[in-house]
Order: structure tokens, then C-alpha cells, then sequence
């Protein structure tokens, strides 16, 4: 025996949050994906709408399944953990490099700090040693001249 039917669709807004999308489908596979009297196994919710776009989260949800976070953390906690990998991925992808460029950065400080040091050493060396030839020189005057 055949029952013809008419086919039910779920639309959402297009700024539903994706976690929201992704949410409401884990819940409409869970109640409705077993066989019915007007349906066999699988056949709703399904991503085939020739008539409507479907969301890009609805996609991804019926390619791939809940991801492993929303499979075992409440939704809640699933947000804050992807946000806090993202920010640790930043951090780690922004801190490598930075780390590799502070010895550097630090070395060339030193060093210039340094060559402006011995610079200005120098300069009061080369005054000493020229006071120094003056002196001498005086000195030397002074005994030619006894």
C-alpha cells in the first residue's frame, strides 16, 4: 500500500546562528529519522530542497554529523570551547614567529646599545690621548726650552 503525501520543509531565517541550525537538525534527526506510516528510514530531514537554498551549517551537519564538541559537551559549552581554540590558534599561530624573532630582536638591541657605547668611549679616549700629545708636547717645549 502507497500513501502519497505531501513533503514538509523547515525554514529558517538566514541570520539564524549556525550552533541554532545545527542544533535544531541534531534534534530533528533524533525524533524523526526512524521510519513512519508516512515515511521510511532517513528520508526526513534531508538536504535535498531544489526549491530553497540551504543553509551553509545544514550542509556541513548532513555531510559530516554533530561535530565531536556538540556529540558530548551541552551547546553552551561547545560555543565557548570553539571560541577559546580559535583564540588559542591565533595566539600559538602569532606567538611561534615572535618567539623565534625576540633572541633576534634582543640581539641586535644589545649590539647596537653597545656600538653607541663604545662610540661615545672612544670619543672620550681620542680627548684623553689628545690632551695626553698636548701635554706631552708642552712638556716636551718646556724642557727644550730650560
Amino acid at each position: 500500500m502507497t500513501l502519497i503525501g505531501t513533503t514538509t520543509k523547515i525554514l529558517v531565517r538566514s541570520d539564524l546562528h549556525p550552533e541554532i541550525v545545527q542544533l535544531l537538525l541534531q534534534t530533528m534527526v533524533e525524533t524523526h529519522s526512524g521510519p513512519d506510516i508516512f515515511q521510511r528510514s532517513g528520508e526526513f530531514p534531508n538536504s535535498s530542497d531544489t526549491e530553497y537554498p540551504v543553509a551553509a551549517a545544514a550542509i556541513d551537519f548532513y555531510k559530516n554529523g554533530p561535530s565531536f564538541m556538540q556529540r558530548h559537551l551541552p551547546l553552551w559549552l561547545s560555543v565557548h570551547a570553539q571560541r577559546a581554540i580559535a583564540v588559542l590558534v591565533t595566539a600559538i599561530a602569532l606567538g611561534v614567529p615572535l618567539f623565534r624573532f625576540l633572541p633576534t630582536a634582543y640581539n641586535w638591541m644589545s649590539a647596537s646599545e653597545l656600538a653607541a657605547r663604545q662610540a661615545q668611549s672612544d670619543g672620550d679616549a681620542l680627548a684623553i690621548v689628545i690632551r695626553g700629545a698636548a701635554i706631552t708636547a708642552t712638556i716636551g717645549d718646556y724642557t727644550t726650552m730650560r
